[in-house]
């Protein structure tokens, strides 16, 4: 039990902070970079890539499912004052991550 209790919640920080009920949707940002990147370097034909979006998109649908079973579970397992916590230590983790990208961004832009 205490196994799989760690597996969630590891599972949980490992999980994007920023999701479409946050406002973000970096995860499709990656995909459409992805999908951008795969159109030039392949030369995709029309059909091609509404195939690939078509990947990306099913892609995505799994890994929001899996996000939401994996907060729904965690939920039935932590109490109010667990998941409260819960959500500030996602929080603080998706400041940093903000900030480590936007440093990214900065340090990107002057090369």
């Amino acid at each position: 039990m205490k196994t799989t209790l760690v597996a969630l919640i590891l599972t949980a920080f490992m999980t994007p902070a920023m999701s479409h009920d946050k406002g973000h949707d970096h995860e499709h940002e990656k995909g459409q970079h992805m999908m951008e990147r795969l159109d030039k370097e392949l030369e995709l034909n029309d059909e091609q890539r509404q195939q690939v979006q078509a990947v990306f998109a099913e892609q995505h649908a799994r890994h929001k499912a899996l996000r939401d079973e994996t907060q729904g579970r965690l939920n039935e397992i932590l109490d109010e004052e667990q998941q409260a916590k819960l959500e500030t230590l996602r929080a603080e983790r998706k400041a940093r991550w903000q900030e480590k990208r936007e440093q990214w961004k900065a340090h990107k832009t002057s090369h």
